[in-house]
């Protein structure tokens, strides 16, 4: 799946290549076909790789491996725009697209490389395939240890796409600054996420759902402290400051989430069905953040920024206070 997935990609980015050289179709439809087309291939190839984490590196490197993931993909968010751009600026898109499909056999050539019989292999599924993600559905709802980190989960995707799309309305359009500040700031905030990612790397915890609640509540007074600092002042310099602060946090808090989150689900799955688990559970979740993103756009055209984030944070807080509540309710 991972080596159908990758070369899907590489495919993908051929055609880009090709549309750019030789059609004289509008960029930004070849553009849109080209995003569509590739997300579906790099969806294959991320959840066959999630899926796989555990049979590759072991049970204790899943930390280390989702890490090490999440702080590349941090310092990627730093260098890319300004990469990308250089070599837009100086070569042109259509080399540009050329550069891209070239990249992409890089882990088409790794894979192909791999020697997999050096890795555990997983048990074979005797399950069909609908069964598989029928089981997969009841073991998320069902089983206690995967229903508790998914709700956690689900709270954090929902709020924290929310505050990826107010985060760069609001400085650029509401504050008015300017884009070489707002890529400075985005640059201080990435480097911190990519320090975050290293805490999970050097942590092999039995008590990551406590860790994990213990980030989303540290993540719910996040937003409050946010909402109070833009509602205490109007200083364009203390704004920009506490965006910096406040935005670092949530990177921080999203570097450790994310690798603890990930390695808790794949210990604690049935191993028969780890791969169409994996698929729903990353599916469900991925589905919170256009609806957050959508409710968040909403609320900011009839509230202000402060009262919206501080309403994150209430929400946040109270979600968890009755997921405890459920929780303690369980064990009696």
């Amino acid at each position: 799946m991972a080596l159908l997935g990758i070369t899907g990609i590489a495919l993908s980015a051929l055609l880009f290549t090709l549309l750019l050289y030789f059609t004289a179709l509008p960029f930004t439809l070849i553009a849109i076909f080209h995003l569509g087309n590739t997300g579906i291939f790099i969806r294959m190839f991320n959840l066959s790789f999630l899926a796989s984490n555990l049979a590759l590196v072991g049970e204790k490197n899943l930390e280390k491996a989702s890490a090490v993931e999440q702080g590349t993909f941090s310092l990627l968010v730093i260098v890319q725009p300004a990469l990308a751009a250089f070599l837009w600026n100086f070569y042109g898109i259509k080399l540009l697209s050329l550069f891209a499909f070239l990249l992409t056999l890089l882990p088409f050539l790794l894979i192909l490389s791999m020697n997999f019989s050096r890795f555990v292999q997983p048990k074979k599924s005797t399950v069909s395939a609908t069964n598989s993600f029928s089981n997969s559905f009841k073991l998320l709802f069902h089983q206690t240890v995967i229903t508790n980190v998914f709700w956690l989960m689900l709270i954090f995707s929902f709020f924290m796409a929310g505050y990826q799309v107010l985060y760069p309305f609001l400085l650029l359009e509401h504050y008015q600054i300017h884009p070489l500040t707002f890529g400075i700031i985005t640059s201080i905030i990435g480097i911190v996420a990519v320090f975050g990612s290293i805490l999970p790397f050097f942590t092999h915890s039995r008590h990551s759902l406590k860790l994990i609640k213990s980030a989303l509540i540290i993540f719910g007074f996040t937003f409050l402290l946010l909402g109070s600092f833009l509602f205490l002042s109007s200083s364009i310099t203390f704004t920009l400051i506490s965006f910096i602060i406040i935005g670092s946090l949530l990177s921080f808090i999203n570097s450790i989430i994310e690798p603890l989150s990930y390695a808790y689900v794949q210990r604690h799955a049935v191993q028969e069905t780890i791969g169409a688990l994996t698929t729903v559970y990353y599916t469900l979740l991925e589905l919170t953040i256009p609806i957050g993103t959508l409710l968040a756009s909403t609320l900011i055209l009839y509230f202000t920024d402060y009262f919206v984030f501080i309403l994150f944070g209430v929400f946040i807080l109270t979600l968890i206070l009755i997921l405890n509540r459920k929780d303690k309710n369980n064990e009696k």
